[in-house]
């Protein structure tokens, strides 16, 4: 029986095998039967017998007798289970059968059950478990399901909040979780809310309203004269009739003398000890005096003109052999004269002798020129056609004696009709405007002359098309291989019908990194938060045990808070600069570094271990330094960008400082290239192309009373040094002329000689301010304008705007300037609020170097001849009418002009200043 089912269960293989094969059918198939699939015996290759048991292969014999099968009931041969057929059959009596399936059952499931459960962790971590159904017949897993039990959750709590004060940052309401601490809502800085002054008196200092804070005010009580004395009042009044205001000070030296010029008596009177700002407040104090105006002297001071009646008063402040000097006359002039000034001006041109060239003068000039310039009429002049080496063509030079400098401005209106190419100064120190019309260049300045005399300086020459013309100062043309890009003759864009077009600066095409140092590609990101290495260098000859510096001081000027320095330290600084947008990551070594070497072989190093000259041992330095971190840490994770440049790395070491000597001095190094851009060296995957390099005695700078500068460790710790050093890290340029002659920004920047906030410009280049309003109106329109250290706010005034170029190109900025935030302190650059303006031309040239294409900034005001007002500065201050920088309600911007020449499409007048909010109203220049 079991090799039955076994032979049964083979021919039931064989023929599913075989109707797979040839039938497509989607029915169960038919159980062949028995007869039809059994076997042959064993001797089945003999002739069968004459009554086989198998039906026979041949035809059988005529007439035989059939069987006819006669099929019982089903019978089970094999039971159905859960996953598998079962077999059933009808057997005939002569052994025949039939076969068929009998349907699997299916599982019976039961009811799920939970297995492997993992309960939740900590307050953001989930748990699980598992649901498994089993069969009820077979016991068989039927079905398996992951679940996810919630994770617990954060616990919120609120951080509170702190509220800032006059000096001190205070930070906005947080919250965190109070079991696992994690921060769900930062904080950030606001900023400080600066001081709420009262007005000071001549014996009292200004004080904040607020927090009882006093600061040093313009006649602050602790000079130590206060008054004139009695028998200087006396002298006063005998010889002027009146006393003249005082300027408390350090110490003074009145005389009264006999003034020949005028043929009478004066008062001379020297204040040694002020300040600017003082001498700005004693200008205030002579409001009941007619204001005369000012004036340049030869030796470049500005003198101010004030008078009633019959006196007069000129006063200056200057340096003066290391000592600043409120310098002073007094005097009465008689009928006879006009008093007011020392120049003795003569008022109108009707009075002059000289009133046109002469006919063979015009001759002249129509020769040389083949027009006649305009005359300004004179006391004397001097002629002369003369040959112009510089440009192989003849011209004309023209002399006039005894104008005023208001005459020469109405003369320079007389060349309306020429384009004003702008000014430059010469090696003199002396303005030149410079005007053209096709190929006639005039150049015109007006000056003291050394015996004296005021001189109007005129040069008319002709230009061929070989020469660039148009100068005669000491200034560079455009250089021939330089792409100069300008915004010229762009026009203004058309805006939504409110007079105001919104600048997106993320709009303009992308120049990376456009500073100074144009090829400069790899330098501090200046927005997220880079990694910042600091490393302390000390020297064998120079320890910082025996010097008495110390690594905390160093963490407290980089990473510490307001309470502990005088200042915000370097990482608030850029946090508060770029609101919020630049966190720096500043890692300051626990250890001080000392190099192989003492400091002179450094100092005198001239080639490194390539074999390239450098003029920098500290760049041998750096390489030793980060060789041996190599060892103790990864460097790679200060290349936060990922560009295989570390991001910033800054050197604060412990040599005296020596502005004699770049050793010893503080500056930023960048570009440490060979051959083929290959670094100098690489650790860790990565190379330190730019650092800083800053004695540490820095740490103590202050300026005393007479202006000079003072490294005492009893100072408090002042990161102004640190802080510029950095922004020249992050890319920024040095804003003052570094000869130091003259600064367009008169002193008043982070990148000029004093600490308080970044300019607009300089925040538009970094990225901290993307967007800007540019006033379009063909009428007028009022703006509100608010205070700049909130969030960058402001307005752009320009004759043309080309939206390709963003910040890189001519314009002006207004902003509402405060003395909050960054400028609270003794970071303010000025003495009230109101509005800035200033002048940028950002324009870039193009330069193409061994097939590679670099962009750069064309202007800067670094060079010598960059002083305030000429056309060759990247930035500076646009002066009010009243010769100062800052506009209050009631102002207005007085016509001004670009550096094409072209004036100022608009105007503006401050409305009203509030606090928060400054309002201006913007007009069309007809």
């Amino acid at each position: 029986m079991k090799k039955l089912l076994i032979a049964l269960m083979l021919i039931l293989a064989l023929t599913l095998c075989f109707a797979a094969c040839g039938d497509d059918s989607t029915e169960t198939p038919t159980i062949p039967t028995h007869a039809e699939t059994q076997k042959p015996t064993a001797d089945s290759t003999e002739k069968p017998t004459e009554s086989p048991t198998v039906a026979p292969t041949e035809k059988p014999t005529e007439n035989p007798t059939e069987h006819v099968h006669e099929y019982g009931d089903w019978v089970v041969r094999k039971e159905a289970t859960c996953t598998e057929n079962g077999i059933k059959s009808q057997d005939c009596a002569c052994g025949d059968y039939k076969l068929d399936y009998i349907p699997s059952t299916g599982h019976t499931p039961l009811e799920a059950v939970e297995e492997n459960r993992v309960e939740p962790t900590g307050c953001t971590t989930p748990g699980s478990y598992q649901t498994v159904i089993y069969c009820g017949v077979c016991k068989a897993e039927v079905l398996r399901e992951s679940k996810a039990i919630p994770a617990n959750g954060h616990t919120e709590e609120v951080t509170p909040s702190k509220d800032p004060t006059c000096t001190e940052t205070g930070l906005t309401e947080g919250k965190h979780c109070s079991v696992c601490e994690e921060v769900l809502v930062a904080q950030y800085i606001l900023l400080a809310k600066g001081h709420s002054w009262e007005d000071a008196t001549v014996t009292a200092p200004k004080t904040c309203s607020v927090c009882g804070a006093t600061a040093r005010e313009p006649l602050r009580p602790y000079h130590t004269y206060l008054d004139f004395t009695s028998a200087e009042k006396a002298k006063l009044q005998e010889t002027l009739g009146t006393v003249i205001p005082f300027i408390p000070n350090d110490e003074y030296y009145f005389e009264d003398y006999a003034w020949e010029e005028y043929g009478e008596y004066g008062i001379n009177f020297y204040a040694f000890g002020n300040t600017e700002e003082e001498f700005e407040a004693y200008l205030e104090l002579f409001s009941d005096y007619t204001n005369d105006g000012t004036d340049i002297d030869e030796y470049g001071d500005t003198w101010y003109f004030f008078s009633k009646g019959d006196i007069c008063v000129d006063l200056s402040f200057y340096f003066y052999d290391g000592i600043y000097v409120v310098d002073v006359y007094a005097y009465v002039v008689d009928e006879s004269n006009s008093g007011g000034s020392t120049d003795d001006p003569t008022d109108d041109p009707a009075d002059h002798i000289y009133l046109d060239f002469t006919s063979a003068e015009k001759a002249k000039l129509q020769e040389m020129l083949g027009t006649v310039i305009p005359f300004i009429p004179n006391d004397e002049y001097y002629f002369e056609d003369y040959a112009l080496e510089e440009y192989s063509e003849y011209g004309i030079n023209f002399y006039a004696f005894g104008n005023t400098e208001e005459e020469f401005d109405a003369y320079l209106e007389l060349f309306s009709d020429y384009t004003n190419d702008g000014t430059d100064i010469d090696e003199y120190g002396d303005t030149w405007y410079l005007f053209s019309r096709g190929d006639i260049y005039v150049d015109l300045s007006f000056y003291l002359y050394d015996d004296g005399i005021y001189i109007v300086d005129v040069y008319a020459y002709f230009v061929d098309e070989n020469n660039s013309g148009g100068g005669s100062g000491d200034w560079e043309d455009t250089e021939e291989d330089v792409d100069l890009i300008t915004n010229n003759g762009a026009g203004l864009p058309e805006d939504d019908g409110d007079g105001i077009y919104d600048i997106d600066f993320t709009d303009a095409e992308p120049v990376k990194n456009v500073t100074d140092q144009g090829m400069y590609l790899d330098g501090c990101p200046t927005v997220g938060s880079p990694a910042v290495l600091v490393i302390p260098v000390e020297f064998s000859d120079a320890t910082a045990q025996n010097c008495g510096y110390s690594i905390e001081n160093i963490k407290t000027i980089f990473n510490g808070t307001t309470g502990d320095l005088n200042y915000f330290s370097v990482h608030d600084y850029f946090f508060v600069s770029s609101y919020g947008k630049l966190d720096l990551d500043i890692t300051v070594l626990d250890e001080w570094f000392r190099p192989e070497y003492n400091s002179s072989y450094y100092e005198n190093s001239t080639m490194d271990d390539y074999g390239y000259e450098m003029a920098n041992g500290d760049q041998l330095i750096l390489d030793e330094a980060l060789a041996y971190l190599s060892t103790v840490m990864d460097l790679s994770e200060f290349d936060s960008d990922g560009n295989g440049t570390i991001d910033a790395v800054v050197m604060v070491n412990t040599l005296d400082i020596d502005d004699t000597s770049d050793f010893h001095w503080a500056y930023r190094h960048w570009n440490m290239l060979v051959d083929d851009e290959e670094y100098y060296y690489e650790y860790d995957g990565v190379s330190a192309n730019d650092y800083a390099w800053i004695p540490y005695q820095f740490v103590f700078e202050y300026v005393d009373e007479y202006g000079d500068i003072n490294y005492d460790a009893d100072n408090e710790l002042n990161p102004y040094t640190f802080i510029h050093e950095f922004s020249h890290v992050l890319g920024a340029d040095d804003y003052y002329d570094t000869e130091y002659v003259s600064s367009p920004l008169g002193g008043y920047d982070i990148m000029d000689a004093m600490i308080g906030d970044h300019n607009p410009y300089s925040k538009f280049n970094f990225g901290w301010i993307t967007s800007s309003k540019l006033i379009t109106t063909d009428s007028a329109v009022t703006v509100a304008l608010e205070d700049f250290s909130k969030n960058g706010d402001t307005i752009i005034i320009a004759n043309n705007w080309d939206s390709s170029l963003g910040v890189y190109q001519e314009y002006y900025v207004v902003m509402y300037y405060t003395s909050g935030g960054l400028n609270g302190g003794e970071g303010g650059y000025f003495t009230r609020d109101g509005i800035v303006i200033y002048h940028v031309n950002a324009s870039l040239y193009r330069e193409e170097i061994d097939g590679e294409v670099y962009y750069d900034v064309y202007n800067s005001n670094t060079d010598v001849s960059g002083e305030y007002g000429t056309a060759d500065n990247l930035i500076e201050y646009v002066k009010s009418s009243e010769d100062h920088y800052i506009y209050v309600t009631g102002e207005t911007l007085d016509g001004v002009y670009d550096d094409s020449g072209n004036k100022l499409g608009y105007t503006f007048t401050v409305d009203a200043i509030d606090g928060e909010f400054a309002t201006l109203t913007f007009e069309k220049v007809a």
